[in-house]
């Protein structure tokens, strides 16, 4: 299985943290890295080897991202939509301010073409 280590977030990049117990992979803030193929590539790598055993819930908490950032997220749930197409128990929970409709329809967007559970929830 792929390793994982929690990131630190920073100014362009998001934080990304596991919650083995809760088995809740996590995704807060802004994503416009130099190279966002390059950051979520472990990410990817890990999230295809776990959902193959055991599933997870991702929580998307992203304010803002660029557009290789969101191509990233949507290979992210490529992945989890192949696992729940096995019978992986996978389910995707995509926060936003609930002042910012342009992030809740991003949410809904990614959710279009998707059969995977997911939860839309405003915030604040």
């Amino acid at each position: 299985m792929a390793s994982f280590a929690n990131i630190q977030g920073t100014e362009t990049t998001p934080s990304v943290s596991f919650d083995v117990n809760g088995r809740r992979l996590c995704v807060i803030g802004e994503s416009y890295p130099e190279n966002a193929f390059q950051f979520f590539r472990p990410i990817l790598e890990w999230a295809r080897a776990h959902c193959d055993n055991e599933g997870l819930t991702l929580d998307l908490r992203v304010v803002y991202m660029n557009t290789s950032s969101v191509r990233c997220v949507m290979d992210l749930l490529d992945v989890l939509e192949d696992a729940h197409v096995r019978g992986r128990g996978v389910k995707v929970v995509w926060r936003y301010r609930a002042s910012d409709s342009r992030a809740r329809k991003m949410g809904e967007e990614f959710f279009e073409d998707l059969t995977l559970p997911n939860e839309l929830v405003a915030e604040g």
